[in-house]
């Protein structure tokens, strides 16, 4: 079982999202791993560098985590990877995630950035490494004002892609409950535009920063996520 986790924009709630789905495969009892392919703006450790997308994920939810390549500007890949000189190659990410899927019985990669995010200056985006991976999407994205065009810009190049199995969370930016009722509107206009049954609607949460490895009301947002997936008998 593997999934591929992409957004609508940089520091959307991939990461978030990538721990709960991990955390809900390894609380079934299920060998789990969780696969950050390119990670930009890497921190020091171990007098190197580390991914602290794949820390954060590993102390919430115990799955394994892996990286392929890290690069210490943060940046869309393709830049981030001429400033050191070092190109990246598909078929090398792919051959590591296939290695890593022959280990475990679930694999969730993260993307970084978008799906349109670009790799090289020859047109090789994040989205083709979806494709080529074989697997499901799972979009991230917000809930409020503008998530129907970005979502639908996402969706839409997964799509032209070939990327036909698709899921989608979005994160609730409700402070004011006024817009409740905007946010489950937009959730119903996506379904109607695309016919994804799996569009869920995660709750507003606060004191959860992955950058300073700071877990805040994940375990309740995790609990709602585990309602929410319950209810229609998993992911997809």
């Amino acid at each position: 079982m593997e999934f591929f986790i992409s957004g609508t924009d940089t520091g959307i709630g991939k990461t978030v999202l990538s721990a709960l789905i991990c955390r809900y495969y390894v609380d079934k009892g299920l060998k789990t791993a969780y696969y950050k392919a390119i990670q930009t703006g890497a921190i020091k450790k171990n007098n190197g560098l580390g991914s602290g997308d794949v820390d954060f994920v590993q102390n919430f939810s115990r799955a394994k985590g892996y990286s392929s390549l890290l690069f210490k500007k943060p940046a869309s890949p393709h830049y981030a990877s001429e400033l050191e000189n070092r190109e990246i190659i598909l078929e090398k990410l792919l051959s590591d995630y296939r290695s890593i899927a022959t280990q475990h019985e679930v694999v969730i990669s993260e993307g970084a950035g978008g799906l349109f995010v670009p790799l090289d200056r020859k047109g090789t985006t994040m989205g083709h490494l979806c494709r080529e991976m074989g697997v499901p999407l799972i979009l991230a994205g917000r809930a409020g004002l503008g998530t129907i065009n970005h979502s639908a810009l996402s969706l839409n190049y997964a799509k032209m892609l070939g990327i036909d199995r698709q899921a989608v969370f979005l994160f609730s930016d409700a402070k004011d409950p006024s817009n409740l009722e905007l946010e489950l509107d937009n959730v119903s206009m996506l379904k109607e535009l695309f016919g994804i049954k799996h569009i869920y609607r995660l709750p507003l949460v606060f004191g959860v920063d992955v950058d300073k490895m700071c877990f805040g009301q994940m375990e309740g947002l995790y609990h709602d996520f585990t309602e929410l997936v319950k209810e229609k008998d998993d992911l997809f």
